[in-house]
């Protein structure tokens, strides 16, 4: 069975906008697996990778949601 993943980072948004979320789903739709690599900035950001299995970690520009609530290494 192959997995493919997607890998993204420095996000720097507080919500997804919908061009975000149309970006998102032109690069990542046939993605099964996202890696988040830090400074999504807010945790409404991995709402745009809805049915998909996602790993993400904080970064420096996170906010205290994100970074209470994910690592910061996988």
């Amino acid at each position: 069975m192959t997995i493919i993943a997607g890998v993204l980072s420095d996000t720097h948004m507080n919500c997804p906008s919908d061009r975000f979320q149309k970006q998102i789903e032109a690069c990542f739709k046939h993605c099964d697996v996202i890696i988040h690599a830090g400074d999504l900035t807010n945790l409404s950001i991995l709402e745009a990778f809805q049915g998909k299995k996602i790993y993400s970690v904080y970064g420096n520009m996170c906010d205290s949601s994100a970074f209470s609530s994910l690592k910061r290494e996988l």
